[in-house]
């Protein structure tokens, strides 16, 4: 018997699915371990970060609604994306020497700005800003759609392995 049931797909903007039928080929499809049963709706959902592969992944090849927490710096506009990418992200992080960081921001970020506008991240705070975090993962729970946490401490960097 053939199997009619229709692929699932994140829902996002048209010219978002578009960039991401580019990028397949650049975030093979990972293996997906899960503790328990495969998420469907309404999870909470603890993934390792390791940069940028296991959010890229998650969004191209995930077969169930997500949302990811992300750093608010990548919701708030372009300087402050910039400032963040070249500081924090590509020199404290990814350990690249900091003008090197800056000179390569200056593509990177204003792309890396309109790709965060169709991932509809769930943006994180430090600070009582926590509580906007809160509540819209609630309310993205409600919805039926499964919140992905990064838990790592990534001040140090990215590691393979869950630490």
């Amino acid at each position: 018997m053939k199997n009619n049931a229709k692929k699932f797909k994140q829902k996002r903007k048209w010219w978002y699915n578009c960039i991401k039928f580019l990028m397949r080929g650049r975030y093979p499809k990972p293996e997906f371990k899960y503790l328990g049963k495969k998420p469907t709706n309404g999870a909470i959902i603890l993934s390792n970060h390791e940069g940028t592969d296991a959010p890229m992944s998650l969004e191209l090849h995930c077969d169930f609604p997500i949302r990811m927490w992300g750093t608010a710096e990548m919701n708030e506009g372009l300087i402050r994306l910039y400032k963040y990418q070249t500081k924090v992200y590509y020199h404290e992080k990814k350990h690249w020497n900091l003008f090197l960081a800056r000179l390569f921001c200056l593509l990177a970020s204003p792309l890396t700005y309109i790709f965060y506008r169709g991932l509809k991240l769930i943006s994180t705070y430090k600070n009582a800003n926590f509580l906007k975090t809160i509540r819209e993962s609630v309310d993205a729970i409600k919805k039926g759609e499964n919140v992905v946490i990064f838990p790592e401490d990534s001040d140090g960097g990215y590691h393979e392995q869950l630490k």
